[in-house]
């Protein structure tokens, strides 16, 4: 009786232990449990790659994307959830941008995560609550910051929509401003049959 308690102990942790790359990003993508808005969710991202690239300093070329992604809360494709990323180049310093990121999300309590390859490699991945995942890499001179936020209920067609229309034209640089139309006269509809 006693060995089938402790094989039954046994699976039971080895089960739980093992946790694959889907089952990640799956944790990720919903945690019933944090409520908060889809405007709380996009700032949250946008604070929390502002904080870290402070914290490394130096200048920095944002990525944020201002339009939500699909994810699921509850059903399919119930929520959204915002990415970003941050790009800085020309490092000489390896330990030290590593070193003050590394130490401040541990000083804030998420999970990490460190991995190198090479000497002048250095990338680390932090769990934050929420299913917040947040990277750093840095590789021949250049860090990478990136964050994909929390999954939060939300219409993610309407709510990008919303938000696009209040971006500029991306193809105005390129075309230019479209010119303004005079509406044109509507058609005269066509003679009924007798």
């Amino acid at each position: 009786m006693r060995w089938l308690s402790i094989s039954v102990s046994l699976v039971a942790l080895l089960l739980t232990g093992c946790t694959s790359t889907s089952d990640l990003i799956e944790q990720k993508k919903g945690d019933p449990e944090i409520i908060t808005t889809p405007a709380e969710a996009r700032a949250e991202v946008h604070s929390l790659l502002e904080n870290a690239s402070n914290v490394i300093g130096g200048n920095w070329h944002i990525e944020e994307s201002p339009l939500p992604e699909e994810c699921d809360v509850s059903s399919h494709s119930d929520g959204v959830y915002w990415s970003g990323g941050r790009r800085q180049d020309g490092l000489t310093d390896i330990e030290g941008p590593t070193n003050r990121i590394l130490h401040y999300w541990q000083s804030l309590g998420f999970a990490l995560e460190t991995t190198s390859y090479a000497a002048e490699h250095r990338a680390i991945t932090a769990r934050a609550p929420g299913g917040v995942t947040l990277s750093y890499g840095l590789d021949l001179g250049v860090i990478l910051l990136d964050v994909e936020g929390r999954c939060v209920g939300g219409d993610w067609y309407t709510i990008r929509e919303d938000i696009a229309s209040t971006l500029p034209d991306p193809y105005e640089k390129q075309y230019g401003t479209p010119p303004s139309v005079p509406p044109s006269e509507p058609l005269p509809h066509p003679a009924e049959p007798s």
